[in-house]
């Protein structure tokens, strides 16, 4: 309905309105958030007394989505697999609110990201047209890559990103921060009390590690954010692969970075990435699942590996 035509809806199963109707203020919070979002709303904002974050800062947060095995191509008999890119950045009206999109592109064995120019100058040229300015400084969290491909990603989209954001913010600080699950690390609690409920086991929200285990070889921090209610907390891991700031320091970083995870504005909680990742990732899911269930409905240009309709 929504991608054929342009109508914005809101799937509710029957179990969920069972639960509304036996008066579960939690699950009719939910959808109202969520239809609040759709239609442009926002349901909170964040403030903070410490670093307040400059309005004109621009966040975008990059996922992908590889597939786990090939699909019939329908145009021949030989398989083919594609990568799905969601994105999203704050690029509207007000400061926190954030619109993002996905591509197709063709998947390849390295990581690299194909459709990053087009992707760039579609979020800077809406950004300038909502907030009639040029961002003050540019953040990218771009997720989806492991730490073997750091150098690639160095080599070859960071040039992109430079040459982009030049051209329509000649003086933005660029950084780059590479979040990640795919680490062994593991933290706990000094002291634990083993008849304590999980997430009062676990570490709490908000803490940061940012020395001993980090690498030496760039600016680097574990941050937990989220609050694990079952399990050991996966602490996500934040690598600054690259940036041109002069004045900011990684106590900023982390501060942002931890308040963006309370922004994703269909829950209260905190959610274990920042808001422009975990949406990036939403898109890229969704993506993968419309490309699963109509492969002709996206046709892949092999040049930019932008989705055609």
């Amino acid at each position: 309905m929504e991608r054929k035509h342009s109508l914005i809806s809101q799937c509710v199963r029957t179990k969920t309105i069972n639960n509304v109707m036996k008066k579960s203020p939690l699950s009719l919070e939910n959808i109202v958030a969520k239809t609040n979002v759709k239609l442009g709303g926002l349901n909170y904002n964040i403030i903070l007394e410490n670093y307040p974050i400059d309005p004109n800062v621009l966040f975008i947060g990059l996922g992908m989505n590889h597939p786990a095995g090939g699909m019939a191509d329908p145009d021949g008999p030989r398989v083919t697999s594609v990568s799905v890119l969601g994105f999203s950045a704050n690029d509207g009206i007000l400061p926190n609110e954030f619109i993002g999109n996905f591509f197709f592109q063709p998947m390849s064995r390295d990581e690299n990201v194909g459709v990053l120019d087009t992707l760039l100058v579609e979020v800077l040229e809406r950004f300038k047209l909502n907030r009639k300015c040029a961002p003050s400084r540019v953040i990218f969290y771009r997720s989806g890559c492991s730490e073997g491909a750091y150098g690639s990603v160095l080599r070859y989209e960071i040039p992109i990103i430079d040459a982009v954001v030049k051209k329509y913010a000649p003086s933005a600080p660029i950084t780059v921060i590479i979040p990640s699950k795919m680490h062994s690390f593991r933290f706990f609690k000094k002291n634990i009390n083993a008849s304590d409920r999980s997430d009062d086991q676990n570490i709490r929200p908000g803490s940061v590690i940012d020395g001993v285990v980090v690498n030496n070889s760039y600016a680097e921090f574990f941050l937990n954010s989220h609050l694990a209610i079952q399990g050991t907390a996966k602490t996500p891991k934040y690598t600054i692969i690259y940036s041109t700031e002069k004045d900011a320091s990684l106590d900023m970083f982390e501060r942002w970075t931890n308040a963006l995870c309370y922004d994703f504005q269909i829950v209260t909680s905190p959610t274990s990435l920042p808001a422009p990742v975990y949406i990036a990732n939403r898109y890229a899911e969704r993506g993968r699942q419309i490309y699963n269930t109509f492969p002709n409905s996206a046709k892949i240009n092999k040049t930019t590996g932008r989705n055609k309709k």
